[in-house]
């Protein structure tokens, strides 16, 4: 396959410079999220080393010997093997999915989450969250081209992998969420929760969406389980024109996928309140989410972008782009500053931050590159280690 050959012969130049600091190298396809970039790629190339200083030679060294390769779909992420065990641990999803999905190009296999110790429901709830996030395909007319691509691709992906492979190249957004719809009603059934979700409404005239939220830049709104035909008609740009002009778009989810997305994948966000109920009923009201998963929302944020910050540093073609990776990442860092206050605040977490400050604007790239890496380094293990000491049956609430 073409993609397996540019990987390879990228591969093939940068291992170069890596000489024994190679600990084991995996191709893999995009996942779900944003495995490591916020740009999505076709394909990702994983390389596991021994010395984080690398990642500057790596990238010299693709912008000397690469640009011949057709490598636009290609993402580069240079980790260390102690921040990639972490970040397995945190996301053990995404570990299954490199041991079925990845392909080891170099090195020794990596030590695998096994698929078997992940909960039914964490599955479900990282599919309900996704969808979420997808779904803004639905109302187009305000969002940006690329993320309208984005998640277009991301719900096309969502159908394909929840119907056993299918292929849905000509198939409508409506079309591709209603296919999604459908399995998550089915899987989310099949689970044995305390409140189980409604069977699916049948009839037009009580197809009333439930209530609105404003997530961020998005209008979420909440619908009841719909059957197939109903979900295909419905005119999302319609709701969509009354929302304020601010938000750039619509989600759309049901009660119970909400619930689990709330409690599995953003209790933190709950914490702090991204979720402001506009108008209807508000299912998410009174819920008091797992105070483990919340420190596991909070380490995954910084583990995330610490790979991320790889990856587009490494693909970062001149002086203004790295200025533009190292503007974006520290206004992630001032946010993550932000999160960390009104956390000490609401929850009573200790206030603390990494002893040394981000270095001037007119220190050396690489300095402040290394410098991001390493606060991000430092909020990963603070989060991580908080995880790791919070009993399972503590709990939060918003305050």
């Amino acid at each position: 396959m073409m993609e397996n050959v540019s990987v390879d012969a990228v591969f093939s130049v940068l291992q170069e410079t890596m000489a024994d600091d190679l600990i084991a190298a995996y191709q893999f396809p995009g996942y779900g999220g944003s495995y490591f970039s916020p740009i999505r790629r076709a394909a990702n190339l994983l390389l596991v080393v021994r010395h984080n200083s690398l990642i500057h030679d790596l990238r010299t060294l693709f912008h000397q010997r690469c640009d011949h390769l057709s490598v636009d779909d290609l993402g580069i992420v240079m980790t260390v093997d102690d921040a990639l065990r972490r970040h397995l641990h945190l996301n053990p999803l995404f570990a299954r999915h490199l041991a079925v999905n990845g392909r080891r190009i170099s090195g020794e296999p990596l030590a695998l989450t096994d698929s078997a110790e992940i909960h039914p429901a964490e599955q479900v709830a990282f599919l309900a969250h996704h969808a979420l996030l997808a779904s803004a395909a639905l109302a187009p007319a305000r969002l940006p081209k690329p993320e309208l691509s984005q998640a277009l691709e991301q719900l096309r992906e969502l159908a394909t992998s929840m119907s056993e492979g299918r292929q849905f190249a000509e198939a409508t957004v409506a079309e591709l969420f209603a296919t999604v719809q459908e399995r998550l009603q089915q899987q989310i059934e099949a689970l044995s929760l305390p409140q189980r979700q409604a069977a699916p409404v049948t009839d037009a005239g009580q197809t009333n969406l439930e209530a609105m939220y404003e997530d961020g830049e998005y209008l979420l709104v909440v619908i009841p389980p719909l059957v197939d035909r109903l979900l295909r008609r419905l005119d999302w740009d319609a709701v969509l024109q009354n929302a304020p002009e601010h938000l750039i778009a619509l989600t759309v989810s049901t009660a119970s996928q909400l619930q689990l997305a709330v409690q599995a994948e953003r209790p933190l966000d709950y914490l702090l309140g991204n979720f402001q109920h506009l108008w209807g009923r508000d299912p998410i009201a009174g819920l008091r989410v797992s105070s483990w998963a919340v420190f596991r929302q909070a380490a995954r944020k910084p583990s995330e972008l610490l790979h991320g910050l790889s990856a587009d540093y490494i693909r970062a073609g001149d002086d203004n782009a790295v200025h533009r990776v190292i503007h974006d990442y520290q206004n992630r860092l001032l946010n993550m500053r932000l999160e960390h206050e009104l956390l000490h605040r609401t929850q009573g977490i200790e206030r603390s931050s990494p002893d040394k400050e981000l270095p001037r604007r007119d220190e050396p790239n690489d300095v402040r590159i290394d410098a991001i890496s390493a606060h991000l380094e430092w909020w990963t293990a603070f989060y991580a280690e908080k995880m790791a000491a919070t009993p399972a049956s503590e709990k939060m609430a918003p305050q």
